[in-house]
């Protein structure tokens, strides 16, 4: 080859290769948000609701059924919106020190919307909106969007993260060390998901808690609250029984039944 041909071949080349350095260097990452890490300071949410006070009784939206909720929220959900729980859950309660127990992902699809999340003992699964809902009631749910729809390509990657890791079993013991175990919690599985997107990371997952998750997301204007409500159905008619004695039975099977459910929630999670 000519020299001087093969002179400029080398110098066309490594102005090429300083090109593509800085090109690589000009991407813009993933940005961390401040707070995405628990620090156990509560978080909170600014959701548009009915009322105009959060502190007013009725600032949450009551559904008396799951079905009744899904038909209100199902048409304004998008893939990669997120749906915190304040719960009574006393484990997330004391590793995270927050009224936040509980976070999962939406996925939209043409069949339908769908819920991802990893919860005790069942681990990741996939539920349909309505059955998610129904595992949520009583409590009170806070329904966040991406400031910016996400991308199709940005929605594939969301979607393939969090099939991926269906069936991974649930663990929340290693959010204190900051270690990552066999299981994930779900605040870690879903800042997986958005890692995955090029949404947003943290340095840390499995220190990501829910509470930390909104603060961080709304807080670096990646998310925005979009309103807040519970599903509580009406109270059953009270039985009357025939006697005091028979009414002595309802009464306590229905203070037992009660009490279990409200024990299961707060000991067990679900």
């Amino acid at each position: 080859m000519n020299p001087i041909i093969k002179t400029l071949f080398v110098c066309l080349s490594l102005v090429l290769y300083g090109h593509s350095l800085i090109a690589a260097e000009a991407k813009p990452a993933k940005p961390v948000p401040a707070g995405i890490e628990s620090d156990n300071i509560e978080a909170d949410c600014s959701c548009v609701g009915v009322g105009t006070e959060e502190n007013s009784p009725d600032y949450i939206e009551i559904f008396s059924t799951p079905e009744e909720a899904v038909t209100s929220i199902a048409p304004e959900l998008q893939t990669g919106s997120l749906i915190f729980t304040k719960g009574d859950c006393l484990a997330v309660r004391m590793y995270t020190r927050s009224n936040y127990t509980h976070v999962a992902a939406v996925v939209k699809e043409p069949t339908g919307e769908y819920v991802y999340d990893s919860m005790n003992p069942m681990g990741v699964r996939r539920l349909s909106l309505s059955e998610y809902l129904s595992t949520q009631l009583p409590d009170e749910l806070h329904l966040l969007h991406p400031q910016a729809k996400l991308t199709s390509n940005q929605e594939k990657a969301f979607t393939d993260a969090l099939e991926a890791k269906i069936g991974t079993p649930y663990s929340v013991r290693h959010h204190l060390t900051g270690n990552r175990a066999e299981g994930v919690h779900c605040a870690e599985y879903v800042i997986d998901a958005l890692n995955e997107c090029d949404l947003m990371r943290a340095e840390n997952p499995p220190r990501v808690s829910p509470a930390s998750l909104l603060r961080g997301s709304i807080g670096a204007g990646l998310y925005q609250p979009v309103r807040s409500f519970a599903i509580q159905p009406p109270l059953a008619p009270v039985e009357v029984a025939n006697s005091w004695c028979e009414q002595l039975w309802v009464d306590t099977c229905d203070c037992t039944s009660y009490s279990w459910i409200r024990f299961r929630k707060l000991v067990f999670c679900h």
